[in-house]
């Protein structure tokens, strides 16, 4: 197929492509992830524009998204695609930023980084994820247990602030830790319940 060059319409993909998004592999395959729903894809838009690889939508667009490639699918293709059970009729497939699952730390870690040990509700990560931003944290470190960052509830749940900030998922979290320590950092410990010794970090 020839495009024209100012044509924002690209190849269409099988919708088994996106729906495999769900998956970690299939997010590390395709090197891209998916946000749902107009507030949280204008907040990835307004804080990372160039990471939008394409907009899926049930309607046409407004003039906001024109400028990104676009694709039109039914309800039921949409809804077979989406997580959330009432898709709000857009979705946006976004750059997956490899990084986050990488054992280093950012060259510019930022003042404030927040650690999370073995949460595994991804709905639980991603509130964290959407507070740390509110409190101006630069990153977040994840241990390996914890919920994916980047799967569709946690993203959901970020409300877009997912790729405000850096994020790290690794099981060596004790040697960044330790990293983070010789560099200066203070380290500050909350244990549910209290039983556990924060000495061992």
């Amino acid at each position: 197929m020839l495009l024209m060059p100012d044509d924002r319409t690209i190849m269409l993909k099988p919708i088994k492509w996106y729906k495999n998004l769900a998956t970690r592999k299939g997010r590390l395959e395709a090197e891209a992830f998916l946000i749902e729903g107009d507030r949280p894809i204008k907040q990835i838009i307004s804080s990372n524009p160039d990471d939008i690889i394409e907009i899926v939508s049930t309607e046409e667009l407004s003039p906001f998204y024109h400028k990104y490639s676009k694709r039109l699918v039914t309800d039921s293709q949409l809804r077979s695609i989406c997580s959330t059970k009432a898709p709000q009729g857009i979705i946006a497939v976004v750059r997956l930023p490899l990084d986050t699952y990488s054992d280093q730390l950012p060259d510019n870690t930022g003042a404030k980084i927040l650690l999370l040990e073995d949460v595994q509700d991804p709905g639980n990560v991603g509130t964290l994820i959407r507070t740390a931003v509110a409190f101006d944290f630069s990153g977040v470190i994840l241990t390996e247990k914890c919920a994916d960052p980047l799967s569709p509830k946690c993203v959901q749940s970020t409300v877009g602030t997912v790729l405000s900030l850096w994020i790290r998922r690794t099981s060596h979290y004790l040697e960044l830790v330790e990293e983070l320590k010789h560099n200066g950092y203070s380290l500050v410990v909350a244990e549910l319940g209290g039983a556990e010794d924060p000495s061992v970090l």
